[in-house]
């Protein structure tokens, strides 16, 4: 079996982490992929092959930035097309179907009779400016593409339902799995070396480009609980929280005390960041959107033996990490804060959560979950 895999972003951002794990996985179980990508260079008119794993080849495609919405999207919609009508492949697994990288290569290809796949990974109808024609064009993609497309990949039970209703008809959800070749988390004192940072101390740690649907005051506010329990608990992230603070008019609501206790490390690898700490805090916010998403970061937390404290509120992570019992939950803030505590002053306790999280990491393996993906391509292939 060969598959195209089409993601419109570009290297090191949003949805080419998920798509690159997939694809990881489908190569380790014998699938053949090309994995199409956008540069992480502004300007780039060249298509650039690298051969990453036995089974897996990524082609970099061009790009011309000059604005966000400009940047050379049509052109490489127009080269995936290519690739599909002139390689041979079983499936074409395309990515973001409000893109133009993937919904040109999509519906051209389907016209021809190739076998298409979308993957939907979260909702944008809410997240751009409600200005015509964007506002138009999204709800177009969201809502009238799945009668065309019947197969679809998600990564939320809440995504699933709503392209039930909008007409398609054959669903797989897969969220973003855990690459466990990535991380080698084995020595956490050399990486607080490095860092200088104290070796005792109880490390919390949190990272992201993303803080919007009242995650910020779940955030802060479980964070404030938390001290006020166990003044000696430090946080650590790579984004100015002062800045978060100010930005969401959080003065009057949140103890500013809270930031004595907070390091920003700044941007350095995520893999020194991760393995430095001994848990993650992770708070969803209010919405749809957020209970329709699946962050990577919760799979880069996994992969580097953390426990991750957050609010239990029936995000597709919550609901997925209860399962697996591996995680601090609550969908009391003060409780969630109460429990983390307990988890950083108890070994008894640390110990039954990593016994747990140990058998998650095999399930939540992209090796493990992508036999599910090959036997959806199967079922495709053989009607």
């Amino acid at each position: 079996m060969k598959i195209l895999f089409i993601e419109p972003c570009y290297i090191g951002f949003g949805g080419y982490f998920r798509a690159l794990n997939i694809c990881k996985g489908l190569s380790r179980n014998g699938v053949k992929v090309d994995l199409l990508v956008t540069t992480n260079k502004k300007f780039s008119l060249k298509i650039k092959k690298r051969t990453i794993e036995k089974n897996l080849t990524i082609y970099e495609l061009p790009r011309i930035y000059l604005h966000f919405f400009v940047n050379g999207r049509i052109l490489r919609g127009i080269i995936a097309t290519f690739f599909g009508l002139f390689k041979q492949y079983d499936i074409v697994h395309a990515a973001m179907p409000m893109q133009f990288e993937s919904n040109i290569p999509a519906i051209i290809l389907k016209m021809a009779g190739k076998k298409i796949v979308m993957d939907w990974d979260e909702i944008f109808e809410d997240t751009f400016p409600s200005k015509f024609p964007l506002k138009q064009y999204i709800h177009f993609c969201e809502h009238k593409l799945p009668k065309y497309f019947k197969n679809y990949c998600v990564t939320s039970d809440i995504l699933a339902k709503l392209l039930k209703k909008r007409g398609a008809k054959n669903i797989i959800k897969i969220i973003n799995g855990i690459d466990l070749q990535e991380f080698n988390p084995k020595n956490k004192l050399s990486y607080r070396s490095r860092l200088k940072l104290d070796k005792n101390t109880k490390y919390l740690f949190a990272y992201g480009n993303t803080f919007g649907a009242n995650r910020p005051y779940k955030f802060f506010k479980t964070f404030e609980y938390i001290i006020k329990l166990d003044p000696s608990i430090k946080l650590l992230c790579n984004f100015d929280p002062m800045s978060i603070y100010q930005r969401d008019h959080l003065v009057s609501k949140i103890d500013p005390k809270i930031f004595s206790n907070i390091i920003n490390l700044g941007y350095i690898t995520n893999k020194e960041y991760l393995y430095t700490s001994n848990a993650a805090l992770f708070l969803s916010g209010d919405g749809i959107c957020e209970k329709a998403n699946y962050p990577i970061r919760i799979s880069s937390y996994l992969g580097s033996n953390l426990i991750i404290a957050l609010n239990d509120d029936n995000t597709e992570a919550s609901n997925s990490l209860k399962k697996e019992g591996c995680s601090i939950l609550s969908s009391n803030l003060k409780k969630l804060a109460q429990k983390t505590v307990e988890f950083l002053n108890n070994p008894n306790i640390q110990k039954k959560y990593y016994t747990k999280l140990k058998t998650a990491k095999k399930n939540l393996s992209v090796e493990q979950l992508t036999l599910k993906l090959i036997n959806f391509y199967k079922s495709i292939l053989n009607n």
